[in-house]
């Protein structure tokens, strides 16, 4: 803190000072003035110089405290192969970030639905990690509404994390096995949704006309 010295630096510069003040209307010599503010202007001089050096000191703090790295890269899937690979049963854990209501309107099957601020990626990753040694080849796919999107910032919140404590030796890193839905839900939905193999609670009633509105403007 930078006020945890200053009562030395204040005590060393100001006892004479202050005695000095009490009998100032006494004392005209103006050599004893000269000394009075010979006196101050060192005192001020060191007080602006220790508060400049902590000042720099906890700059250089802060600015370590919260640099942030660079995210990490993310790769893609696009819905047809993603679609491609569920029909397969390749394992994949999908991870639909949206919330709740959102997701119940339709999403993709055996997708997992954890919106973004109930997202935990220290209980995600060691639930995914237990799952890459049953199968090593496991991708994990974040999903949103579009992407890129909240989709990215759970991938990298995650990707950061798994980097950090779970693959410490860089033998697995998570750039190998995260991705983002390329389109988002919105794009699956435009291909998939009346696959019910790939697709449910799709409501129709909900984005029937969305669809058709869209279709409208791209023609």
């Amino acid at each position: 803190m930078p006020f945890k010295n200053c009562s030395c630096h204040l005590f060393v510069f100001f006892p004479l000072n202050l005695n000095f003040i009490g009998g100032c209307g006494k004392v005209s010599s103006l050599l004893t003035f000269i000394k009075f503010t010979t006196l101050l202007k060192f005192a001020i001089t060191n007080l602006r110089q220790f508060f400049m050096s902590d000042a720099a000191a906890i700059k250089k703090s802060l600015s370590a405290q919260f640099a942030m790295a660079p995210p990490p890269p993310i790769g893609q899937i696009d819905p047809e192969a993603l679609g491609h690979a569920l029909q397969l049963s390749t394992p994949v854990t999908v991870i639909d970030v949206r919330q709740a209501d959102e997701f119940a309107t339709g999403h993709i099957a055996q997708s997992i639905n954890i919106p973004l601020h109930e997202l935990n990626v220290e209980r995600l990753a060691r639930a995914f990690a237990r799952k890459r040694v049953e199968t090593p080849t496991r991708q994990l796919v974040f999903v949103s509404l579009q992407s890129p999107d909240i989709d990215c910032a759970a991938a990298q919140d995650f990707m950061r994390y798994w980097d950090e404590h779970m693959d410490k030796d860089g033998s697995n890193p998570s750039s190998h096995f995260v991705q983002l839905l390329l389109g988002g839900v919105f794009h699956w939905l435009q291909q998939f949704r009346l696959n019910e193999k790939l697709t449910h609670a799709y409501n129709a009633k909900h984005w029937d006309p969305v669809m058709s509105h869209h279709a409208a403007d791209h023609q």
